[in-house]
């Protein structure tokens, strides 16, 4: 028969397809597309074609593997981005080639509803969306903690404190240093005031940022405290409102805020 073509997920004789049977399912790992870069390109390059890799994970769970459906997980997958017509595809066109008539079932996250639709329209999937983490402030941790008090204790100092301030400079620029924040030489001298300024402007930004609170476990709703964070989280960045947190989770557990 020869050799196994294609390079990808191969040792020469063999195509290897990453996963696990349970039974009568299958858990898979979804194969390289094969192209670097930025994958919505690949709506663009007519020319391209999945590697062999791809296309044999799919005809496998088509065929030898006999699967009722797939359910694809995870945001995003290469299969709808595979080049073909934009909207009533055909044999010709790899998304059809490769799904065939298996129905696709598509856990989606509920805040990517754009390329969702890329899914539904050229990979005829079944789209079952699912919650995003929720949000809340990043705060500050370890060398961060400390250099935000040595600026208190720098702007709280009195200008006439000169050898004060000398000193919790050179230490500032020092913490800074070790953080990326600023370079270690030379010493500021009479710049102090600027530096001391864009580190404070830079550490609320880094306290304030909005970032991913863990991981959203599918079929599991928010916790109180994850409720609070997020409701906490928009109405600040929404409006710039600072809401009270005991009053927040009074509202979420529903109970009375006045008492």
């Amino acid at each position: 028969m020869g050799p196994t073509p294609g390079r990808q997920q191969s040792d020469g004789a063999s195509i290897h397809l990453l996963g696990e049977r349970f039974g009568n399912i299958f858990v898979g790992v979804q194969p390289a597309f094969g192209y670097e870069g930025d994958p919505m390109r690949l709506l663009f390059e007519k020319g391209f074609s999945p590697t062999h890799a791809f296309s044999a994970f799919y005809r496998f769970l088509r065929e030898d593997f006999g699967a009722d459906a797939v359910l694809h997980f995870g945001t995003h997958g290469a299969l709808e981005f595979m080049p073909g017509k934009q909207t009533g595809l055909s044999a010709s066109c790899w998304p059809d080639r490769l799904i065939g008539a298996l129905p696709n079932f598509y856990l989606y996250a509920s805040n990517n509803p754009s390329e969702g639709t890329i899914a539904k329209r050229r990979a005829a999937a079944t789209l079952i969306s699912y919650l995003t983490p929720p949000v809340a402030n990043s705060g500050l941790y370890r060398g961060l903690v400390e250099l935000k008090a040595s600026l208190d204790r720098w702007r709280s100092a009195a200008p006439g404190h000169v050898g004060e301030r000398a000193e919790l400079s050179g230490l500032i620029q020092s913490q800074a240093a070790l953080l990326d924040l600023a370079d270690a030489q030379p010493a500021w001298g009479d710049a102090t005031d600027t530096h001391i300024g864009k580190l404070t402007d830079a550490m609320l930004e880094l306290e304030y940022t909005l970032i991913p609170h863990g991981l959203h476990i599918v079929g599991e709703p928010l916790t109180q405290e994850e409720r609070v964070d997020m409701l906490s989280a928009m109405a600040e960045a929404a409006h710039g409102w600072s809401i009270d947190r005991e009053m927040l989770a009074a509202l979420v557990t529903g109970a009375d805020p006045a008492r």
